[in-house]
């Protein structure tokens, strides 16, 4: 039993980074909190990057949602909450895992 769930604290780390980041990835953006639009930033000037900036949202974003499944366009309002509950169940694992191993012995 052991040597079969020690591989999924990892599986539910990496999906919860995944994600948490996937957008930023693949988009370079930044989603809101409900993952209806993602926002970038654009620089007003060439090296004004540390001086000012103004934020925009990616249509591209918002285009491909909207080709999506309708039940991933729902679920995507969950990303963060499933994203916390793989973090802390990765962590409740890797801890019991770890409590449970067996050790030495026959």
């Amino acid at each position: 039993l052991y040597g079969a769930l020690a591989w999924l604290p990892t599986a539910l780390a990496f999906l919860a980074v995944l994600l948490v980041h996937g957008s930023m990835f693949y988009w370079g953006c930044v989603p809101s909190l409900d993952h209806t639009r993602c926002g970038f930033r654009v620089p007003l000037a060439r090296l004004g990057w540390s001086e000012r900036q103004t934020w925009a949202w990616r249509q591209q974003y918002e285009d491909d949602w909207s080709r999506a499944p309708a039940w991933l366009v729902d679920v995507r309002r969950f990303v963060y909450l499933i994203a916390s509950g793989a973090a802390i169940a990765a962590v409740v694992l890797a801890l019991a895992i770890d409590h449970y191993r067996p050790k030495g012995g026959r």
